[in-house]
């Protein structure tokens, strides 16, 4: 499979999670259905024709699919994450959001109730979930990178680790801010990327052109920082 992923229209609470009966031609549109798969769609890499559309995010958005082709992941900038089964569109699970939980609508409430604690001495450095980029650190864990709050890169310290099937927190994984990464602007999302097989993951640096260098233990759940190239 391949996705694509764009600027999402907002939709309501009663939408549908994913759309799979889709009949737009995408080889030769018309004029009206030039917009017909905005958001995030998955497309079938051999036929290029598009399975489904997946609802849920609002605005920028970014997306990956697991190593084994079972997950699609997806983050956005107005902090709506989520993960999808492909075998089984329909199953769409909201990851926790840190210091909060997952999102309940009918309670208009949060569930926190496996939510991981953050330690007191990293509360304060900041915890992204996502919104501009996501890795693989194996063939399951993954985190989501989001936007710094500053364009010199200085925010996020510490990502949020998740396991494909699981949407709670199962770690916090250091990224640091020396030298800060590459997500200090959503046209950025491809500039981070990663070996799940290896455990390596790569981001650029969010001034200058260098590169950090990370090697995710899974047995300890930790992202060790081994190189910096500026």
């Amino acid at each position: 499979y391949l996705l694509f992923c764009f600027s999402a229209t907002c939709v309501g609470e009663n939408d549908p999670v994913a759309e799979t009966n889709l009949t737009a031609n995408p080889i030769n549109p018309n004029e009206s259905k030039k917009s017909s798969y905005d958001g995030v769609t998955l497309w079938d890499k051999h036929t290029i024709k598009p399975v489904a559309r997946l609802y849920g995010n609002c605005g920028k958005t970014t997306g990956l699919i697991s190593p084994d082709g079972n997950w699609v992941v997806t983050g956005d900038e107005n902090s709506g994450y989520y993960m999808w089964e492909i075998k089984n569109l329909h199953n769409r699970l909201k990851l926790a959001i840190p210091g909060s939980g997952i999102y309940v609508k009918e309670k208009h409430d949060y569930d926190s109730s496996k939510l991981l604690p953050i330690p007191p001495n990293i509360d304060n450095r900041g915890i992204t979930a996502g919104g501009v980029a996501y890795a693989f650190l194996s063939e399951k864990d993954f985190i989501g990178l989001g936007k710094s709050e500053n364009e010199d890169g200085n925010g996020y310290e510490f990502a949020a680790l998740y396991t494909v099937g699981d949407p709670w927190i199962k770690a916090y994984v250091e990224i640091g801010n020396d030298p800060s990464i590459s997500t200090n602007y959503y046209q950025r999302n491809l500039s981070v990327s990663s070996a799940p097989k290896a455990h390596i993951l790569v981001t650029g640096q969010a001034t200058g052109g260098g590169i950090n260098v990370y090697k995710y233990h899974p047995d300890k759940m930790e992202l060790e920082k081994i190189w910096v190239a500026d």
